[in-house]
Formats: structure tokens, C-alpha cells, sequence
């Protein structure tokens, strides 16, 4: 008799199992306007750099082989943002003929594109207003999530140095998908909808209220900014 646990594991596995069936299904589908965005793409490619383009790909086999390599990385993305990856590296006026790694980059959104702050910007924004996180309309949930995971306490108490990098890993990783142009429907069920203390851990809950009663008990406004929550933490040590 199957354990719960071992149930969970076969039907995740079905059902991983039938997403990439759907996903070689449509890809095999699109096939063909693949191709043809492949091939713009190397028509560019070689017009721009003749000489490199003959030297990498010399033979019909070697550039069909980087066809076939390509449209396996690149078919994670739009047909149209496919094709535009070639321009968008075109427009940087490199001197060197792309690796695929850059063409994947070139196929993903900018922050700009998406107007979304780059990470450290995000990260200043989150550094910034770590003491009012109900109150603040942020420029994008992905800051406040990013914030939220890591914890606003470490935010407020931890040097830049070492908690921006962790906020920079959780920061682009709920950026990603959004970076590489999948709709994204279910983060706002994280956005906090009232300024009730309860979206906090029970640590944060527990320290935040251990702060707030000692800054009360020595005649501090929280509310000054970040110099009176400084001397608040002082104490606490």
C-alpha cells in the first residue's frame, strides 16, 4: 500500500511527466517558425560578421548543428524575442561574434524593459523604508518579497555588505520569470493588505515588540528614522 508521501511523489511525477510531453508537443509545433527565426538570426549574424561567422560555422553540417543546438536553448523563449535577440546584440556594436550565452541574454526582458529597478537599486529602496514596509507603495512586489524572505530585521540590522548579496539572489530569482517573459499570476496573493503585524514571522513579531517596548521605555520615536531604531539596537546588546 502507497504511503501519502509516496502518492504526492508519483502524481507530482505524472504531472511533470505530462508537462513535458505538452512542452515537446509545442515545440514540435512551432518547429518550423523556429527555424525561420534561427535562421534570421544567423542571416544578421553573418552579414554583421562575415569573416568570425565563416571561421565558427565553415560547413552546412556545423551550422546546422548550431541550428539545432540553438533552437533547443532559445525555444524557451517567444518566436519574436528570438528574432530580436540578434538586433538587440547588434545595437551593444560588439566587436566579437556572439556565443549563445549572450544570445539567451540578449532573449531575456532588461529591468528596464520591465520597469523594474536594477538589484541594487531594489535593494536601497528595501534598505530604506525596512521601517515602514506596510505603509510604503513599492515601485514592485518583487522588492517587498525580496525584503520579506530574507527579513526585514536583517535588513534594519545587517551591514550592506552582507545582506545585500542575499537579497540580490532572492531578488533576481522572483525576477526571473518575469526576465524571461512568463506571465506571472500569483504574486499578489503575497502583497499585504492591511498593516497588521501578522505577515511577520513569530521571530520578527517577538523582536519587534522587544524593540518597540524598549525604545518606548527610553523615550524613542521609531518613527525619527533610522537613527533612533540604531540606538534602540545599540541597547539591545
Amino acid at each position: 500500500m502507497k504511503t501519502a508521501t509516496t502518492a504526492q511523489k508519483t502524481t507530482h511525477d505524472s504531472i511533470k511527466k505530462q508537462e513535458t510531453n505538452n512542452n515537446a508537443k509545442d515545440l514540435c509545433d512551432k518547429k518550423p517558425a523556429y527555424a525561420h527565426a534561427i535562421n534570421y538570426i544567423m542571416l544578421l549574424l553573418n552579414e554583421a560578421y562575415p569573416l568570425q561567422f565563416k571561421q565558427a560555422y565553415p560547413t552546412k553540417e556545423d551550422r546546422a548543428r548550431a541550428q539545432s543546438i540553438w533552437m533547443q536553448v532559445l525555444s524557451r523563449y517567444s518566436i519574436e524575442r528570438v528574432k530580436k535577440s540578434a538586433e538587440i546584440f547588434l545595437k551593444k556594436g560588439r566587436k566579437f561574434l556572439p556565443n549563445l550565452g549572450e544570445l539567451v541574454e540578449c532573449c531575456r526582458y532588461s529591468y528596464q524593459e520591465l520597469g523594474l529597478k536594477p538589484p541594487f537599486a531594489a535593494y536601497l529602496e528595501a534598505a530604506q523604508h525596512c521601517h515602514h514596509i506596510h505603509t510604503h507603495t513599492w515601485s514592485h512586489l518583487a522588492i517587498y518579497l525580496a525584503g520579506q524572505q530574507i527579513t526585514w530585521f536583517l535588513i534594519k540590522t545587517e551591514p550592506k555588505e552582507w545582506i545585500y548579496p542575499q537579497f540580490k539572489a532572492h531578488y533576481e530569482a522572483l525576477c526571473e520569470p518575469l526576465r524571461d517573459g512568463k506571465p506571472v499570476t500569483d504574486l499578489e496573493k503575497y502583497l499585504p493588505c492591511s498593516k497588521d503585524s501578522s505577515i511577520l514571522t513569530p521571530m520578527e513579531q517577538q523582536l519587534d515588540q522587544k524593540i518597540n517596548k524598549l525604545m518606548s521605555e527610553q523615550g524613542i520615536n521609531r518613527q525619527a528614522g533610522k537613527k533612533a531604531f540604531d540606538e534602540a539596537m545599540l541597547l539591545l546588546k
